[in-house]
């Protein structure tokens, strides 16, 4: 509701002078300084400046001359929205709530995620580490999926520039790696008697301690230790998948609609 008595001149003046008073709560920067002065400028010509009617006193009464200088109210007021909107956009940028070249980082990001999943998808890599789980074994093609991953992400071509994006796809990549070491170490080819294995090479964890493939040493110690390997291989997995999991949200939080929907 309107106040009464008030003229539009009178209500832009004291919205003005609030505006102000925030400006000038930050004045001490350069940009809060010149926000300041196109405020003011704003509210000079949205109401009629204090010296007018003396100088139109003394114009008229020394030089028999009358001008009336009127104000405008609206041009006033669309000073005043600049001079706050400028002000907004420049703390805003100095505080990193938005940036300028946004829209640049999403486009290389997308453009980052689609040339590696032309390659191979979240989806085959989630399936990947699982299986490694479900029959603690894997392939060769299984790695090189991983190591995909690892390797392109790793270099320059395949970093992300988004902050948030890079420090989850680098807990990612160090989960894959991680649990590449491990498969390196305590998996083997199996079987591995002439002319068993195939191109896809198939590697095991420690088969001759698990009485389903070799077992030619599961005794009572072969299998604690056994089983003590699959608890470690099942955290690292865990972890892989869920820096996956991670990574892909953060992905479709920041990318937004360019996101690629086929990443499955």
């Amino acid at each position: 509701m309107r106040e009464k008595g008030k003229t539009l001149s009178d209500r832009l003046y004291h919205a003005g002078n609030w505006i102000v008073a925030k400006v000038i709560e930050l004045r001490g920067q350069t940009h809060n300084r010149i926000a300041t002065l196109i405020v003011l400028a704003g509210i000079a010509l949205s109401t009629q400046p204090f010296w007018q009617p003396y100088l139109e006193a003394l114009l008229e009464r020394h030089l028999d001359l009358t001008i009336n200088v009127p104000s405008n109210p609206w041009l006033g007021l669309a000073t005043i929205v600049v001079g706050a909107i400028y002000h907004y956009l420049i703390h805003a940028s100095t505080s990193g709530q938005i940036s300028f070249r946004s829209a640049d980082v999403r486009q290389h990001d997308s453009e980052v995620l689609r040339g590696l999943l032309d390659k191979h998808t979240f989806a085959q890599l989630r399936q990947t580490i699982a299986r490694i789980s479900t029959a603690d074994s894997y392939r060769s093609s299984d790695f090189e999926v991983m190591d995909f991953w690892a390797r392109n992400l790793r270099t320059q071509e395949g970093s992300f520039l988004d902050p948030k994006i890079a420090e989850k796809s680098d807990e990612m990549v160090s989960s894959l790696e991680a649990l590449m070491e491990f498969l390196a170490y305590n998996f083997f080819v199996y079987p591995d008697w002439p002319g068993s294995q195939s191109e896809d090479t198939q590697y095991c964890l420690y088969p001759n301690h698990n009485m389903d493939r070799d077992g030619r040493s599961a005794d009572d110690s072969g299998q604690i230790f056994y089983a003590e390997k699959q608890n470690e291989l099942n955290i690292l997995i865990r972890k892989a998948l869920e820096n996956v999991d991670d990574l892909v949200g953060i992905l479709k939080r920041s990318l937004g609609s360019s996101f690629p929907l086929r990443t499955g």
